[in-house]
């Protein structure tokens, strides 16, 4: 009869190796009979496919290795002969056949791949719409399940819902939603297993974007005073547009409007850089003197639908911020004045 539960490991040699013996009708042991080893199943191999049964009539099956690939491994063995014959001659006689299973299982880990579904980036604090895994295979790629896999945030300081997983029957682990850290950038997170005092990793990377616009604020001293209707430069001053974690926001769009009697400026809207930084236009001040206001403004705007059905544009949030400085009359002397700057929303 077929030996029970033989099992091994893909593309190993089956250990510890399986035997049988050959009886005759009174059921003593048949020495010196000649059999054939034949693989019928699973693509291993058996070393040594023609042998002689020994004294008790016993044939050991060393050298039977699995195939590379999981599941079932089957053999056929065949009495080729009569006792003392040849090997390798056929019997005259009909011939006795056996045939033996076993199971091939993965080997130890020795591969660890990452696999992801969905957009690779995402607003800071987040979770990311993607859906990561990783997928744990022994040398000739079979699934590996059982195993503990760990993961951990290393850029970015993020986290993820399932930091330790453990890989299903597919040899996948995931480590369930990402939620993207505070700081704008780049992003990583890493996959470790550690395998036979060896530690297989990947990892993944992710884009966090900045979110909407909160805070605008001016940058740097303007000039206490100057005559009226002097042009500034205000080289040194900037509007610096960020998100409510503090992130830069660039290509945001600052408008720039003096008050009324306060002048006009040269360029009314400015675009902020990488920095999130937007210059101040050249300011001429109106003809009066005292003080002179120049507004800051970030309007963001949303998409919406109309009453004929069509898409608008309506108000999603306004940023707003001002300087305001003394003017003196034109050919006056500069006065020591004060800068007034005042923050609102």
């Amino acid at each position: 009869a077929p030996a029970p539960d033989l099992r091994g490991v893909a593309g190993e040699v089956l250990t510890p190796a399986p035997a049988f013996r050959l009886l005759d009708a009174a059921g003593n042991p048949v020495p010196g009979a000649p059999v054939r080893i034949e693989v019928l199943e699973g693509g291993g191999s058996v070393a040594q496919p023609e042998r002689v049964s020994g004294r008790d009539g016993r044939v050991g099956l060393t050298g039977w290795r699995m195939g590379e690939g999981v599941g079932t491994n089957r053999i056929r063995i065949q009495v080729t002969g009569r006792p003392g014959s040849e090997p390798g001659v056929e019997a005259a006689s009909q011939a006795l056949v056996l045939e033996i299973e076993a199971v091939a299982e993965p080997g130890a880990p020795a591969r660890i791949e990452g696999e992801r579904v969905g957009a690779s980036e995402g607003q800071v604090a987040e979770p990311l719409d993607a859906q990561f895994q990783v997928r744990i295979t022994d040398r000739f790629d079979n699934p590996v399940s059982d195993q503990a896999v760990t993961f951990t945030v290393l850029a970015g300081g993020g986290q993820v819902s399932a930091p330790g997983s453990v890989t299903a029957s597919d040899g996948t682990a995931s480590p369930g939603t990402w939620t993207l850290g505070p700081q704008a950038g780049s992003q990583v997170l890493q996959a470790s297993l550690v395998a036979g005092g060896t530690t297989l990793s990947t990892s993944f990377s992710a884009q966090a974007l900045p979110g909407p616009p909160a805070a605008l604020q001016v940058e740097g001293s303007p000039p206490l005073t100057a005559p009226a209707e002097e042009t500034l430069g205000l080289e040194g001053l900037g509007a610096r547009v960020t998100d409510a974690l503090g992130n830069p926001l660039s290509g945001v769009e600052v408008i720039f409007t003096p008050a009324p009697g306060s002048g006009s400026v040269s360029d009314p809207v400015q675009e902020t850089a990488q920095d999130g930084r937007a210059p101040f236009p050249a300011w001429t001040l109106g003809s009066g003197a005292g003080p002179q206001t120049l507004a800051l403004a970030v309007v963001s705007r949303v998409a919406s639908s109309t009453a004929a059905g069509g898409m608008g544009l309506g108000i999603d949030g306004f940023l707003g911020d001002e300087v305001t400085m003394l003017a003196a009359r034109p050919g006056a002397c500069r006065l020591p004045g004060a800068l007034l700057q005042s923050y609102g929303s």
